[in-house]
């Protein structure tokens, strides 16, 4: 076994398991989930009682007010959001509010991600003042947007801000903030999405006031908060855990037609819809729309009413994400060539002037996974500046890095979390990107990132009962991974690629009497095996539904292959 497996080993509590079986108890324990109560509310989701009071978020009784004061005076009110996975469908869910009431005096205005990039800016703001707006509400946006928003306040337009970012040290100049994270706010959950705080938003709107819809009408919204949440890779856990369990099931049902014609170019399978078709196929498709096209064609998939329309969109988007494919892939075939040392620098740095910078995080976020180590990709934009992206293992802080390396004294511009960031730097400063950054990182074994699993289980011990069982604890994604599982000693009988470029693996594993499919996306065909061979893998234990009716299978996460 490889010396990175690692299993989590969290006690179960022993008098719980006469009440649940062993494999949920652990699956949950792993998770920090290890007391009845909090077993029942994880395991059970509840709409009603299990979120919380949006009357917990600062400032939402004055900006609702405001809100249905521009409502009532019929104020030209813009809806201004940003132009991804998250912001998108935040803005549909207000627009959408919007439209069932019948308030038409709205427009919806979606950044360009080259052009204008992220955020609300003093230059739009003046544009916007221009069109006699008298409301202006963010979402996914606006915390830190002090100067447009100052630009705002002394020309009487007000700014109402949703955003779920952090604040700077001076919060806008607006009473109207609704950010759980701002200072003083007593909201119990911190990590909503975007479009989870537009949701708080207009639930806050409709339990202040009558509107003549149908009770529970909001409940419509949750496959936009679905999707949003999923898509922004926040936490699938507290209150996300709810929304997003019951949001999926309303994305089943959707009315949108953009959707319907979304799902049945992706022939997906309602029925069994899983987090995953939302962060493996919905929601990079609607972030192809900013990366190669504008934020706007994907907010009008998620609002026409129109089915000729939404076929029409669904097939420019799936395009833009087929080419967003080829662009990526591109790139990854550069690198191995460009690669092709077996002596790696400690931090990987790569680029081409002509590279689309759209999707250099998609690319980087793949070479990581490749290479193991941290990676720095970038492209020119033209107008004598370096743009990039990059990503981290896991094991090293990029933004440290990248301050490490000399900061805003040798880039123009960084930021970013963690494990990902951007940065800008002037085209002649980039012959020294390599050395700075791998004279700087702390030099230390990140090369073999550590891999925990849940349990270690025989092929015997897989079954419907137990993938049911596994399956409890779905919705899988941020803070709630799909369960890993260790299997030891097994024989390859069958292997092969598929896929329109080969690029996908197939094995049949077997143990005594039991096989099983096992696969692995996008290892290119460079990954092969001898039938006959023993192997230990780690893998999760997933159903396939694409042309079946729910095949047991493993999705390979590592493999170790043992000596004869």
């Amino acid at each position: 076994m490889k010396n990175n497996w690692r299993p989590i080993s969290f006690d179960v509590d022993n008098s719980l398991r006469d009440k649940y079986p062993e494999i949920l108890l652990r699956i949950l324990a792993n998770r920090g989930i290890s007391n009845e109560l909090e077993i029942e509310k994880f395991l059970n989701p509840d709409y009603s009682r299990g979120l919380y009071d949006h009357l917990l978020l600062k400032n939402i009784k004055k900006s609702v007010k405001r809100f249905l004061a521009g409502l009532d005076n019929k104020e030209k009110i813009l809806i201004f959001a940003d132009y991804d996975a998250d912001g998108v469908p935040g803005a549909a869910i207000i627009s959408s509010f919007l439209d069932k009431i019948g308030y038409s005096n709205y427009e919806v205005y979606i950044p360009d991600r080259y052009s204008e990039s992220y955020g609300l800016n003093e230059e739009q703001m003046a544009n916007f003042l221009k069109q006699d707006f008298k409301l202006l509400i963010t979402v996914d946006c606006g915390i830190k947007s002090n100067q447009a928003v100052s630009l705002a306040r002394k020309n009487d337009l007000d700014v109402i801000i949703t955003d779920h970012h952090l604040a700077g040290e001076e919060l806008p100049p607006t009473e109207y903030i609704i950010d759980p994270w701002q200072k003083g706010d007593k909201y119990p959950f911190k990590e909503l999405a975007g479009a989870g705080v537009a949701f708080k938003f207009v639930q806050a709107v409709l339990a202040h006031r009558d509107f003549g819809l149908v009770e529970g009408w909001e409940k419509w919204l949750l496959d936009l908060v679905a999707i949003a949440t999923i898509g922004d890779m926040v936490p699938l856990k507290d209150e996300n855990r709810i929304l997003t369990y019951f949001g999926l099931t309303v994305l089943a049902k959707t009315k949108r037609p953009g959707l319907k014609a979304m799902f049945k170019s992706l022939r997906l399978n309602i029925n069994f819809l899983q987090a995953e078709d939302v962060s493996f196929s919905i929601a990079p498709r609607l972030n192809a729309a900013s990366r190669l096209s504008h934020g706007l064609l994907a907010y009008r998939l998620l609002t026409t009413s129109s089915v000729s329309e939404a076929g029409q969109i669904s097939s420019q988007l799936e395009k833009l994400n087929k080419d967003r494919r080829g662009f990526v892939d591109e790139m990854l075939a550069f690198a191995d060539n460009f690669f092709s040392t077996d002596e790696l620098p400690d931090v990987l740095v790569i680029g081409h002037k002509d590279w689309n910078p759209g999707v250099l995080g998609l690319a980087a976020s793949k070479l990581v996974e490749k290479y193991n180590r941290p990676v720095f990709i970038w492209a020119e934009n033209g107008a004598g500046e370096i743009k990039g992206s990059c990503r981290g293992t896991g094991e090293e802080d990029v933004v440290a890095l990248m301050e490490e390396a000399g900061g805003l004294n040798f880039f123009s511009d960084l930021g970013g979390h963690y494990s990902a960031g951007g940065f800008s730097l002037p085209v002649g400063k980039l012959k020294d990107l390599n050395k700075q950054l791998n004279d700087s990182v702390c030099q230390k074994d990140f090369y073999l990132p550590e891999i925990t699993y849940d349990e270690e289980l025989n092929l015997e011990d897989i079954s419907e009962s137990f993938y049911k069982q596994v399956d409890r604890c779905a919705p899988f994604g941020q803070a709630n991974p799909r369960p890993v599982f260790l299997f030891r000693n097994l024989t390859i009988v069958d292997s092969r690629f598929f896929g329109s470029g080969q690029e996908h693996l197939e094995i049949v594993l077997k143990d005594k009497d039991k096989q099983i499919k096992a696969i692995k996306f996008f290892v290119g065909n460079k990954l092969s095996f001898k039938i006959g061979q023993k192997v230990n893998i780690l893998a999760n234990l997933e159903k396939n539904f694409f042309r079946s009716s729910g095949e047991l299978r493993l999705r390979l996460l590592d493999i170790c292959p043992l000596l004869d």
